[in-house]
């Protein structure tokens, strides 16, 4: 009785599924689909781009890389994974303009 608690407890985290995204230590190659890809210096900075690319607020966008708070980092770039988030990653830039910076991407932009 007590195992079939413990599943249905544990049933929804199961379903969820394992994040298969790059994992810390892991090099990969930045790629938007685009020329340059939004490199978030903070996850504060990260929450605020992915909120302005919801609301298609390009003004908003375009005031995040004024404001220096999101890199324009050339797809191609070189990076190395060096922390985890939800469907996101902090990576190192490798090369480039913006060698040895850090900054938040969206999961899918590694490959």
């Amino acid at each position: 009785m007590k195992k079939i608690i413990l599943l249905l407890v544990f049933l929804p985290f199961l379903a969820c599924g394992v994040d298969e995204g790059p994992q810390v230590g892991k090099n990969g190659i930045l790629d938007s689909g685009g020329p340059w890809a939004p490199v978030a210096i903070s996850e504060g900075a990260f929450s605020e781009w992915r909120k302005a690319k919801i609301a298609n607020d390009d003004r908003g966008q375009v005031l995040l890389i004024a404001s220096g708070k999101i890199l324009t980092v050339k797809s191609g770039t070189p990076i190395l994974v060096i922390d985890t988030g939800m469907a996101i990653r902090k990576v190192r830039i490798l090369e480039g303009d913006f060698a040895d910076a850090s900054g938040w991407v969206y999961v899918e932009h590694i490959k």
